[in-house]
């Protein structure tokens, strides 16, 4: 806005002595100031004056006088003014608007009699106002009252440094300052103590203030009866450490004073003392504090308390983390740690909920953190910071902490870099986004984040966790759809962040009680030599289809067949039709429920358990034979070969092509290079495949096993989750303890691969669970494919 703009200026000159007040044209009403006082004296410039909003809604203000451009937020020094703070009915604490600036002209300046006010609002609106510049060594008798009480009033407020420089300029001007009048310009060390205590009979803690603007201080010692302590060096400083010492020189209140906190265990020669004696020295001088000592555990803890309800949330968190690590390995004081952490839980709540620090410049937003059972937290969020900035990032929970910087995963955000880009931030690094799982827990601690640059500053900010989810079905499904299988990192990343996580969230699931139903129809077989066991989930048409042949088949009169309802929805449709399933067929068979699902693994398990049969046969059921009797040649050609762990079928899809001859391992590139199990001439012609060979794995959608080894094995693993690798890591259980796997091709039934199955969510999540159980499943075994790899390479060189 320009000067021409703001045509009205209205004053309200009291002559009671009430401040008069400028206050600019509507089209910068948001911008209300003066100047009240403008002096060029033997070259010493002083202004003193109020911006309404000083530290708070201004973006820029200075002063042109001359060519000479003054930025008054860089140098002037913020003077209270509760005058104007009442003039414009703002609270009693709402007073910084004054502020006072003396600079030493050129030697070769002019007098100017005027000067120019502007000011950049926060809103971005600008204001340019002109303002009178008086000069020489006097002034008028009029305003000599008021120029006098100025410089009293600054004499009290302004750092050393400047109340000399106003002195100068005061006695230019024909005033004499008395020293009584001078209140404010400080010795060289203020200091108190306010609060020395012992906590818990044992911990002295002492807390108070220190003021040492030009690091003249050369000793700072405590003593107790046995004990000198040098207590600066190991305390802790509680508030901002970066204050100028040219602001704190000023008249301030204590609380804005650089605090410190120091806490240290008692020493046994120093149990009894009564008091504690500070001594601090300058080198001229020492001054000596004598402290009595707060020993009432009672008396301790309550002041203790009140203390740290004068602090701001990071102070808490800072002091009672001090007071924990000197009382840590006390178990006589868990109370007082159950107190520090309810202290604790109610500063956390008080922090924001992001960081956005200005000096050093950096940003912490988290877009998500999902409790994992009570085993920690995944985040996801974005952290922006200058390229000269070091900082480090820390996780939070209880006492314990975990460096997220030095384990989280980056990627490219660039809703980030817009975002920064609207703020006019540029960005050379667009790495803004990051996962990282933090393994901690501690009951219903609260989780919070801290940032420590290399300065040693700390800003600290709450986690705002998910709600739990219901299942752990639903963390899992949270967990691995925040990523794409596309990830540059995909490897690292299920190694570091989504792999460990998962794991825990699964491993802590709730496991549903077997309490089984249990239904038999038809005479059940006296002693099957195989019993055969059919999960049905999503669909239960299958068993009727598989009954039909089955009927055709005078061995499933002696053979145990099971079918496990792993579908809650489908168990009363299926128990409906199952005498009639029986009567028209005449397949004995049993139906088992157990009341949940417990997936394709735990429903095998489940039958296994009470199966009669010395081998196990285990079948999906989608899975149709071509011709009868095929049960007992599987189990004629499992008894001929040498060490068998399982045998598998030739499985056709329905057009005759080839869908199963047995399972290979190989690496898969966009994982990662995981091992993946691969099914060699998928989709073609099974002519020509014959016989009966030894393969790395077979699925279990048809494979034999004998009962004992297979409980022996501990049957399939549950770990993973839905449905994939269990079979191949059953395979690879029986080649570990020296058993083979076969695939005996002469054997062909069709198998409707997924078509029992209802789709389990989208394609991102049903991918993402794969490359999950590949993950697990190359946790376990790689080391064993890549040797069962090298072996078959260097057998074939041969």
């Amino acid at each position: 806005m320009t000067a021409n703009m703001l045509s009205e200026l209205t004053e309200k000159n009291g002559r009671d002595g009430t401040t008069s007040v400028a206050a600019l044209s509507r089209q910068a009403s948001g911008a209300f100031a003066r100047i009240d006082i403008a002096h060029i004296v033997n070259r010493q410039f002083f202004v003193y004056g109020w911006i309404l909003g000083f530290t708070k809604s201004i973006r820029s203000a200075s002063v042109l006088i001359g060519s000479v451009v003054v930025n008054l937020v860089d140098r002037a020094t913020v003077i209270p003014r509760p005058d104007i703070a009442q003039h414009f009915s703002l609270d009693p604490g709402n007073d910084q608007h004054g502020f006072c600036v003396i600079i030493e002209l050129p030697d070769n300046f002019g007098f100017v009699d005027h000067l120019k006010l502007s000011i950049s609002l926060a809103s971005g609106e600008n204001a340019v106002t002109d303002w009178p510049v008086l000069g020489g060594d006097g002034v008028a008798s009029s305003i000599a009252e008021s120029y006098m009480a100025t410089f009293n009033t600054l004499s009290e407020l302004l750092p050393r440094r400047e109340a000399k420089s106003l002195i100068e300029v005061a006695t230019a001007l024909g005033f004499r300052i008395d020293p009584g009048d001078q209140p404010g310009l400080p010795p060289p060390i203020r200091f108190e103590i306010d609060l020395c205590c012992v906590l818990e009979n044992r911990l002295l803690f002492v807390s108070g203030w220190i003021f040492d603007p030009f690091k003249e201080l050369a000793l700072a010692q405590l003593r107790l009866d046995g004990s000198v302590l040098n207590f600066l060096e190991n305390c802790l400083l509680v508030s901002p450490a970066s204050i100028e010492p040219d602001v704190l020189g000023g008249k301030l209140h204590t609380a804005q004073l650089p605090r410190f906190v120091f806490a240290q265990p008692l020493s046994e020669s120093d149990a009894e003392s009564a008091e504690v004696k500070f001594a601090l020295g300058t080198g001229a001088e020492t001054v000596h504090l004598i402290q009595p000592l707060i020993r009432s555990p009672q008396e301790a803890r309550r002041d203790f308390l009140a203390s740290l309800k004068e602090m701001d949330p990071d102070a808490v968190l800072a002091v009672t983390e001090r007071v924990a690590v000197a009382l840590k390995g006390q178990i006589e004081q868990r109370s007082f740690f159950s107190l520090l952490e309810q202290v604790r839980g109610s500063a956390i709540e008080r922090l924001p909920s992001s960081i956005d620090h200005s000096n050093p410049r950096y940003s912490l937003h988290l877009d998500l953190a999902i409790p994992i059972a009570e085993e920690g937290i995944f985040l996801a969020g974005w952290f922006n910071g200058e390229p000269e900035v070091s900082t480090r990032i820390i996780c939070h929970c209880g006492w314990s902490r975990f460096a997220v910087s030095d384990n989280w995963m980056r990627h490219v955000r660039p809703d980030v870099t817009s975002h920064l880009s609207n703020l006019g931030i540029q960005v050379v690094d667009h790495q803004h986004g990051f996962t990282c799982y933090v393994p901690l827990s501690n009951g219903d601690a609260p989780y919070f984040l801290s940032v420590v640059s290399d300065s040693g500053e700390v800003q600290r900010m709450r986690v705002m966790l998910y709600e739990k989810a219901e299942s752990a079905l639903q963390t899992v499904r949270a967990l691995l759809t925040i990523f794409k299988s596309e990830h540059p990192d995909l490897r690292l990343l299920m190694d570091r962040q989504i792999g460990p996580a998962v794991w825990a969230a699964w491993a802590a699931r709730k496991k549903p009680s077997r309490k089984p139903i249990v239904r038999y129809y038809g005479a059940r077989p006296s002693e099957p030599s195989v019993s055969i066991i059919v999960p049905l989930y999503g669909r239960h048409d299958f068993a009727e289809y598989q009954m039909a042949l089955f009927a055709d088949d005078p061995e499933f009169q002696s053979t145990e067949l099971i079918y496990i309802v792993d579908d809650p929805t489908i168990f009363a449709e299926f128990s409906n039709v199952c005498a009639d399933l029986y009567e028209t067929y005449r397949v004995p068979f049993v139906v088992r429920y157990c009341g949940a699902n417990l997936g394709f693994a735990g429903a095998n398990n489940f039958g296994a358990e009470v199966a009669r049969g010395q081998y196990l046969l285990l079948l999906n059921s989608d899975v149709l034979p071509k011709q009868p009797r095929w049960v007992s040649e599987l189990v004629r050609i499992y008894r001929s070969l040498p060490h068998p762990g399982l045998v598998g079928a030739k499985l056709l899809y329905d057009d005759g092509s080839l869908q199963h001859a047995g399972i290979e391992f190989r690496r898969y590139s966009p994982w990662g290079d995981l091992w993946i199990n691969a099914h060699p001439f998928k989709g073609l012609s099974p002519l020509g495949l014959s016989g009966v060979h030894e393969v790395d794995a077979v699925t279990a959608a048809c494979a034999v096993i004998e009962t004992s080894l297979y409980r022996e094995l501990g049957g399939f693993s549950e770990d993973y989750i839905v449905g994939d690798f269990e079979d191949s890591d059953l395979c690879l259980r029986a080649s570990a303890a020296g058993r083979r796997n076969y695939v005996a091709l002469d054997i062909e039934l069709y198998h409707l691969e997924r078509q029992s199955q209802n789709q389990t969510g989208d394609v991102t999540w049903r991918t993402n669970l794969s490359i999950y159980n590949c993950w697990l499943h190359n946790s376990r075994w790689a080391d064993l494919i890549q040797k069962t790899s090298d072996r078959k390479l260097f057998e074939k060189l041969l």
